[in-house]
């Protein structure tokens, strides 16, 4: 082996800590030793030695000490995850989006409930559940909120709610998910899915998303106001969740 290593010299990255390891292992004289100082066995002789067995373990500790910081440090994502399941109702909305005689004109619900349990680390095992009072619904006027509320829109006094349930949480890659289910609205349900993006900002979690549906499929805007011209058919749903723990 040794002429081995003759006729080959190995090459190796320097260690920056080595002068330390040589310091500490290097044999201290007498004469070099600080007065107090309590003397070490001889290394080349195999008595115990209580100093250097209390250093070795003080060392061990250390050590050990340190690297579960490092592991803490550098690899987060294998500390526990969170589940994200409080709304914030006053960082959040729920808006909707139409066309009036052409004109773009946006409204929102003034209020709304949603039952949400999201892990990030099991993003597919995560479910969603809203409900959106009807008479919550806001058009930025009080004449159309009104009328948004009688029997050929909403009928709000037999069906108060608007309700949707996800069925699946889909990851879509990165940030991104696609979350389908039925919604509910007016006593007429429609499957609906909408891609959702997640920024997870410290302790708390902010949902964005949109999704179009239209107002015919759920008999919204009946008789004289079925004609498309007047109220576009196409509605944009956009919602804004900001949840934490």
């Amino acid at each position: 082996m040794d002429s081995i290593y003759r006729g080959y010299p190995r090459q190796s990255v320097p260690n920056p800590l080595q002068r330390l390891v040589n310091r500490a292992q290097a044999p201290t004289h007498p004469e070099t030793r600080p007065a107090g100082m309590l003397p070490l066995a001889n290394p080349n002789h195999g008595g115990y030695n209580p100093v250097r067995n209390l250093s070795h373990r003080v060392w061990s500790k250390s050590a050990l000490g340190l690297a579960g910081l490092l592991w803490v440090s550098f690899w987060p994502e294998w500390s526990a995850a969170t589940e994200f399941n409080t709304l914030q109702p006053a960082q959040s909305t729920l808006l909707f989006a139409y066309k009036q005689m052409n004109v773009p004109m946006e409204g929102r619900f003034k209020t709304f409930g949603i039952h949400l349990h999201f892990d990030p680390a099991k993003p597919a095992q995560g479910k969603a559940v809203l409900d959106a009072p009807i008479a919550s619904l806001d058009t930025g006027s009080d004449e159309a909120n009104d009328e948004v509320g009688n029997a050929a829109w909403f009928n709000s006094k037999k069906y108060p709610m608007a309700h949707f349930e996800s069925t699946t949480i889909q990851p879509l890659g990165g940030n991104r998910y696609e979350v389908s289910g039925p919604l509910t609205i007016k006593g007429h349900t429609r499957l609906v899915s909408t891609p959702v993006t997640v920024v997870i900002q410290g302790n708390r979690a902010v949902f964005d998303g949109s999704f179009a549906i239209r107002r015919a499929d759920f008999s919204v805007g009946e008789g004289t106001w079925a004609d498309f011209g007047t109220v576009a058919n196409d509605i944009q749903i956009k919602f804004h969740l900001v949840t934490t723990p």
